[in-house]
């Protein structure tokens, strides 16, 4: 059994979707049907998604509640490397895509910059699958999630057929008490 969490001080947090086993089939199905924008890499992306959308569909729901449920602790982890005092409680998804990768299928090195945070979720990742972050190979197994700085580069080397995965953009979006200033004659 895996340990709750892996941290590499310098790049990622990783923890498995404890729905794993239940929902993955039912996303692998719902990323491979959706899939329709085939990139230059061999891989087929899905169309962009924002949090809200797909909230009737119960197994895409359920995994992003639980992404921003964990999201708290990931962000104290990154904290403690970085020195940072951000509140953990104000980090959400903003948008997701799903990735379904054709033979030979890969992604060429990119970030996520503006978004301070990203994070990919293995669906399907076949025997020997990795994650490559800032030149360092990651193994994944389906079920896990890997939540990273969003200006960290980042690339998938050329798989076998049917690797799949939902990736997402974090955003940080402090709630902030409205109170306005009051008026005052000399300025601040």
């Amino acid at each position: 059994m895996k340990p709750p969490w892996r941290y590499d001080e310098k790049s990622y947090v990783s923890k498995v979707y404890p729905n794993h086993e239940k929902d993955n089939a039912f996303l692998f199905g719902l990323i491979k049907d959706n899939a329709k924008k085939n990139l230059v890499s061999q891989a087929m992306q899905t169309k962009y998604q924002s949090r809200l959308d797909n909230k009737n569909i119960k197994e895409v729901s359920n995994l992003l509640s639980w992404i921003e449920s964990v999201l708290p602790d990931a962000v104290d982890e990154f904290n403690r490397s970085s020195g940072s005092i951000t509140d953990r409680r104000d980090y959400e998804v903003s948008q997701y895509w799903g990735m379904y990768y054709l033979k030979g299928g890969g992604v060429v090195q990119h970030n996520h910059f503006p978004f301070p945070l990203a994070c990919s979720y293995y669906i399907n990742a076949p025997e020997g699958s990795s994650f490559n972050l800032e030149d360092q190979e990651i193994p994944v197994e389906s079920g896990d999630l890997i939540i990273f700085r969003g200006n960290s580069y980042h690339a998938v080397k050329p798989s076998v057929e049917g690797r799949c995965m939902i990736a997402c953009n974090i955003i940080y979006n402090p709630k902030i008490p409205r109170s306005g200033f009051k008026k005052i004659n000399k300025g601040f």
